[in-house]
């Protein structure tokens, strides 16, 4: 079954998703704030979708992070995590949108259920 794009001129998705982090406690002298993290994704399929043999056809095109509350060295560590998450998605899943886009919002939750 192919897939037609509502706009035939575009061939990105955007997928915009929000984690709490924190909120926890931590066991230390400072208790830490949960914070709203927005994690936007631009997500490129290529024409060719599902793969042919050998070409990726479903990359990661763009990204970032942003938190609720100012803090830089938060926003640094979810950017580290949402690249290195890229970078273990990227060449698989490449005939299933669906599975190549839950592998990465599983990562990010369970990165946000860990703090």
């Amino acid at each position: 079954q192919d897939i037609i794009p509502a706009f035939p001129e575009s061939d990105q998705l955007v997928f915009s998703w929000k984690f709490k982090h924190g909120g926890g406690g931590g066991g230390g002298d400072e208790e830490q704030d949960e914070v709203t993290v927005t994690v936007p994704l631009v997500v490129t399929i290529g024409w060719q979708y599902p793969r042919p043999q050998g070409n990726d056809v479903i990359t990661v095109q763009g990204h970032c992070c942003n938190v609720s509350e100012s803090n830089r060295e938060l926003e640094t560590k979810w950017n580290e995590v949402v690249e290195e998450t890229i970078q273990q998605v990227s060449g698989n899943f490449q005939s299933d949108i669906v599975k190549f886009v839950n592998f990465i919002h599983d990562k990010l939750q369970q990165f946000a259920d860990s703090q």
